[in-house]
Formats: C-alpha cells, sequence, structure tokens
C-alpha cells in the first residue's frame, strides 16, 4: 500500500500543477482600483498630474492605460523619471500610485556676447522658468544691449482651461539703427495664439500677430502696421519620448 501511494503522488502533483496554471493564465489577478494617489512631486500641482491620468477607478487593473498615463506624464517633459505600482488594500481592492521623479526646471539667467553683420555687438540675456508655478506654464524673458537693444517675454500653457485649451503669448521690442539707410528702426510685435486638442492626434491651433515698424532719422518718420492671422491643423500619431520612429504627422498651416 505504501509503495502504491508513492506512485500515485507524483502524478497528482503535477495534474495538480497543470490545473493552477490553467486557472491562473486564463484569469490573470486584477484588483479592482478604488484609489489613485500621486508622489514625488514636490512642485508640479496633484491635478496637472492627474489629468494626465485617464484610468478609471472603480474598475479591474488594466496595465495598458496605465503605460499610457505613464507616457502621457513623461511626454509632459517636467518628470526625469516616472513609475506606477499598485498597492493592495485591506478590503481587497487595491490603489494604484504614480511616482514622479522631477527634473530641473529653472536655470540661471544667462549672459553671452552677440554678433550680427546688420548691428554688430550686443550683449544678450536670456532666463527660462520651466513649470511656472508647478502649472506646466512656460516663461521666458530676454533682451540685448548694444549694437542692438531689445527685450522680450514669452509666457505658454499647454492646457490653460477647459479640455486641452492651450495659450501662446509673445511680447517684444527692438530697436537698432539700420547701417545702409541711416535710419532707427523701432520694432514693436504682439503675438497671441489658442489651440485645442481633439483626442490625442489631432492639434488645432489659431493666433494673430501685430507688429509696428518706425523708421526715423531726426527730421522725418515713416510708420507700417502689420495685422495677420494665421492657424494650424495637425494629425500627429507620434510619441516622441516612448517610440518616435513610429507614427505620422500631417500638418497644415493657414496664414
Amino acid at each position: 500500500m505504501v509503495n502504491k501511494f508513492f506512485k500515485r503522488r507524483p502524478f497528482s502533483g503535477l495534474f495538480l500543477l497543470l490545473l493552477i496554471s490553467i486557472l491562473f493564465s486564463n484569469n490573470p489577478y486584477r484588483p479592482t482600483i478604488s484609489s489613485i494617489e500621486i508622489k514625488g512631486n514636490t512642485k508640479t500641482r496633484d491635478y496637472v498630474i492627474k489629468r494626465e491620468i485617464i484610468h478609471p477607478l472603480n474598475k479591474p487593473l488594466d496595465s495598458l492605460i496605465v503605460l499610457g498615463d505613464r507616457n502621457r506624464l513623461d511626454n509632459l517633459g517636467l518628470f526625469s523619471e516616472s513609475t506606477w505600482r499598485v498597492i493592495p488594500l485591506e478590503d481587497g481592492t487595491a490603489k494604484l500610485v504614480y511616482t514622479v521623479q522631477e527634473s530641473i526646471q529653472r536655470t540661471p539667467p544667462l549672459a553671452l556676447p552677440n554678433y550680427k553683420e546688420d548691428t554688430g555687438w550686443s550683449l544678450a540675456g536670456l532666463w527660462i522658468v520651466n513649470n511656472f508655478r508647478g502649472k506646466n506654464q512656460s516663461l521666458a524673458l530676454g533682451g540685448t544691449i548694444g549694437g542692438e537693444d531689445t527685450y522680450g517675454f514669452s509666457f505658454s500653457d499647454p492646457w490653460i482651461f477647459g479640455d486641452h485649451v492651450s495659450l501662446t503669448l509673445n511680447i517684444g521690442r527692438t530697436i537698432y539703427e539700420h547701417r545702409f539707410l541711416d535710419k532707427n528702426i523701432d520694432v514693436n510685435s504682439f503675438n497671441l495664439g489658442f489651440g485645442k486638442w481633439y483626442g490625442n492626434s489631432i492639434k488645432t491651433s489659431i493666433g494673430i500677430e501685430i507688429e509696428k515698424k518706425s523708421f526715423t532719422d531726426g527730421q522725418n518718420e515713416d510708420k507700417f502696421f502689420y495685422f495677420g492671422t494665421t492657424g494650424n491643423v495637425q494629425y500627429d500619431t507620434r510619441d516622441i519620448y516612448w517610440n518616435p520612429g513610429k507614427g505620422v504627422l500631417f500638418s497644415q498651416t493657414i496664414y
């Protein structure tokens, strides 16, 4: 009897192992996600991260959706790394945790010499602040002094309100002495644009451009005024960070 028992036991264990593997392969464990938590962001506002996360609550874990969420977080350009994990809870559900590591978002002001054939030498300064106020806004201040006197201000927000509605604003002024016309040139420019995404592939934008120019020689002054509108439609299926070699880009601009 003992010999017969031990002869049958390996076959029973093998059958049980095969049955368990079949059950688990056909029914992988997918806990219900009851909450989502953000960790690691010290400057970036929580809502900037959460609006890129589309995994639903009170639904089973879908790793494909989670990977898409992570890719969108990386595409913001604010984080050097983003990861996710699932933490089981006592009630049988699970918590989905996204952890991000913020990259350097502010650089010190820079000052460099700059030379142009039309104006000669100038000293140029630039200061760029990414993720301004933790809202994924970009702010840039710049200018030159010397052969060409300029100053400019640039601001952009890829999602200022609504659903993927963006804003760009550029204001600048340039003053220099024209070498061949023997006149002083004064150029004031203003650009304002709004954009809207439809899904993740269709991107549209519309904007206005205003420019004023004056040419003076001490006695006479000539003035010019320019007003223009621009529009752009793009169909973009690329993933620049994770798979830049796949996808297509079609773009049409109206000017």
